[in-house]
C-alpha cells in the first residue's frame, strides 16, 4: 500500500506507491515498497548527498534548504525555495590562503583582521591596525556632556590614543563618562587634543580660517608686529616703529604713520584732533590723511558727496523732523522727488488704503492676513465651509455626509447638506488643507436632473444631482430660482436653505 513521505515541517512531499521510484518530487529518488534492485538507487542517493550534488548545473526538482556544490563557480549554494544563493566560504589562519575567489572571507588570526577576496586578491575590511602598535582607525562612539546627554561622535585614534574628535555638536565633555584626556570641550567640526604645548598641531596651508586663538609658529615678526599678505600665499610683517603711530595704507603696503601725521593723539579720548571746531566731523581726504568738515549750524544733514561728505539743509529732503513726520507725502527722496507712497481711496497700485472721516475703507480689493472691522456687503453669493471630500467634485454637485472622508456625492433619498460652491462670499474653516468649499446657505448653481420650475423644492437624487421633490418635503435642501424644461443634468440657480 502507498505511504507518505513528509517534509521536516510535517507537510507531505509525496505519496509513494508500491513498486515504483519517484524521481520528480526532489533531486533524490524515493523508493516505493517491494521495488526490486533498490540498492543501486539507495546508494546513489547517499553518494549525491555526500557530494552535495556536485556539478556544473543545479540539481533538478530542488527543495528549500537543499545544498549544491557548484563545481564550475566553486561555491557552495543553498536553495531558498525560489533561487540558489551563495554560502559564504571563510577561512581562519595566520597566513593568507594561497587560493581564493571573489567573495571568499579570510580572518587573519595573527593580526585580528577580516579580509575579503575581490576576485584578484584578499583586501582588508578592518579593523585598521599596524603591526606592533595599537588600534589606528576612526571609531564611531558616543561622548557625554555635562548633563549626561550622549552625542554621536567619531574618535580619531592612532595607536590606541584619541588625538581628535569629529562632532556635529558643541558641548563640554563629562569627565565621568567617555572622557578624552586633553579634550575637555568638543566643538562642532574637528577638535584636536591640546593639553600641552606641541601636543597636537595642524600643519599645512589653509586658504581660509575663521578663528585662530594661538599662532605659535608665525615667526620673524617682533612683538606687536602686524602680519599682512605681500602676495598670494605669502606674508610679511609691519613692525611697530613709533609710539602712538597709526597703521595706514601706503600704496602696496601698510605702514605706521608719525604721531601727528593724521592729527591723532590719544585713541581713547581723541584729545589731539586739532584743527577742527567744536562739532566738526573728521574724514579721510586721502590714504593716511584726514581733515575736518566744520559744523555749520542747526537744520543740516550730513550726506555723501562724490569726493567728500557735506552738510545739506534738511528742507531739501522735504522733511520736518523725524519725530513728527506728519505726512507720508512729505518724505521726498533726494534721488527721485516723487518716490513716495500715496494714500488713496481707490485700488491703485503702490498706494496706501485711505479711510474717510468716518473710518470707512473704500478701496476695491483689500487683501490682508486678518481683517478686523464690519463688512457691509459681499461680492459673491453664498456662505460656505470647507469639508474633506472623497473625490474632486464639480461645482453644483449635491453632497451628503458620508464616503471615505467627510462628504460624498448624494444618492436618492439622502438628506443633502449643500452643494460644491463656485465663488463663496464667506469661507469658513479656510485653514483646512485639501478641503472643498460646500455652500450651506445662499444663492448658488446646483446640478439638477429633469425639468424644474421656479419655486420647486429640490431634494437629493443619485450621482450628486438634485430633482424636483414635490412629495418629499422633509428632504428639501434648496428651492429653484429659475425654470428649465431640459430633462438632462444641468446647472440652475437655486437657494440653499
Amino acid at each position: 500500500m502507498p505511504y507518505e513521505i513528509k517534509n521536516y515541517d510535517g507537510t507531505i512531499l509525496v505519496e509513494l506507491e508500491d513498486g515504483v521510484v519517484d524521481s520528480g518530487s526532489s533531486s533524490l529518488n524515493f523508493i516505493g515498497r517491494n521495488y526490486s534492485n533498490f540498492g543501486t538507487v539507495q546508494n546513489e542517493n547517499f553518494l549525491w548527498l555526500l557530494q552535495n550534488f556536485t556539478g556544473g548545473s543545479a540539481p533538478g526538482s530542488p527543495i528549500k534548504g537543499q545544498l549544491w556544490y557548484d563545481s564550475e563557480e566553486r561555491y557552495l549554494r543553498v536553495y531558498t525555495g525560489g533561487e540558489w544563493l551563495y554560502n559564504a566560504i571563510s577561512e581562519i589562519s595566520n597566513d593568507k590562503p594561497t587560493t581564493g575567489r571573489g567573495g571568499y572571507i579570510w580572518f587573519d588570526s595573527a593580526k585580528k583582521q577580516l579580509n575579503i577576496h575581490d576576485g584578484t586578491d584578499y583586501i582588508l575590511i578592518g579593523p585598521e591596525r599596524t603591526t606592533g602598535f595599537g588600534t589606528t582607525r576612526f571609531v564611531s562612539t558616543a561622548t557625554y556632556d555635562l548633563y549626561n546627554n550622549p552625542h554621536a561622535v567619531i574618535h580619531l585614534t592612532v595607536n590606541d590614543e584619541t588625538i581628535g574628535i569629529i562632532s556635529p555638536d558643541d558641548f563640554d565633555v563629562n569627565s565621568g563618562q567617555n572622557y578624552i584626556n586633553g579634550i575637555p570641550h568638543v566643538y562642532r567640526g574637528i577638535t584636536f587634543k591640546n593639553h600641552a604645548t606641541g601636543d597636537v598641531e595642524l600643519h599645512g596651508r589653509s586658504t581660509y580660517s575663521n578663528l585662530a586663538t594661538t599662532a605659535t609658529n608665525v615667526g620673524n615678526g617682533t612683538s606687536g608686529a602686524i602680519l599682512y599678505q605681500t602676495s598670494p600665499g605669502y606674508t610679511g610683517f609691519v613692525s611697530i616703529s613709533t609710539a602712538s603711530s597709526v597703521l595706514v595704507s601706503g600704496g602696496s603696503t601698510p605702514h605706521w604713520s608719525a604721531p601727528n601725521e593724521i592729527l591723532l593723539g590719544n585713541v581713547t579720548t581723541a584729545t589731539n584732533l586739532s584743527g577742527g571746531a567744536v562739532g566738526s566731523i573728521a574724514y579721510q581726504t586721502a590714504a593716511g590723511r584726514s581733515t575736518f568738515l566744520p559744523y555749520i549750524g542747526n537744520g543740516h544733514v550730513l550726506v555723501a558727496g562724490n569726493n567728500a561728505p557735506y552738510w545739506k539743509p534738511e528742507n531739501e529732503f522735504g522733511a520736518g523732523t523725524a519725530m513728527t513726520a506728519t505726512r507720508a507725502d512729505s518724505l521726498l527722496s533726494s534721488v527721485a522727488p516723487a518716490n513716495y507712497i500715496y494714500a488713496d481711496t481707490s485700488s491703485n497700485a503702490s498706494t496706501i488704503v485711505e479711510r474717510d472721516v468716518d473710518g470707512n475703507i473704500f478701496a476695491n480689493n483689500v487683501n490682508a492676513t486678518f481683517f478686523i472691522g464690519t463688512a457691509t456687503s459681499a461680492y459673491y453669493a453664498d456662505l460656505a465651509e470647507k469639508y474633506l471630500a472623497d473625490n474632486d467634485y464639480e461645482v453644483g454637485t449635491v453632497v451628503v455626509v458620508g464616503g471615505e472622508k467627510e462628504v460624498t456625492a448624494c444618492a436618492w433619498g439622502q438628506r443633502a447638506i449643500g452643494v460644491v460652491s463656485a465663488n463663496p462670499a464667506y469661507m469658513m474653516n479656510s485653514a483646512l488643507k485639501g478641503g472643498t468649499y460646500i455652500a450651506l446657505k445662499g444663492r448658488v448653481p446646483v446640478k439638477v436632473e429633469g425639468s424644474v420650475k421656479k419655486g420647486d423644492e429640490l431634494i437629493a437624487s443619485n450621482n450628486g444631482v438634485a430633482v424636483s421633490g414635490v412629495y418629499h418635503s422633509n428632504k428639501v435642501f434648496a428651492v429653484a430660482l429659475e425654470t428649465n424644461s431640459d430633462i438632462s443634468v444641468k446647472l440652475i440657480e437655486a437657494i440653499v436653505l
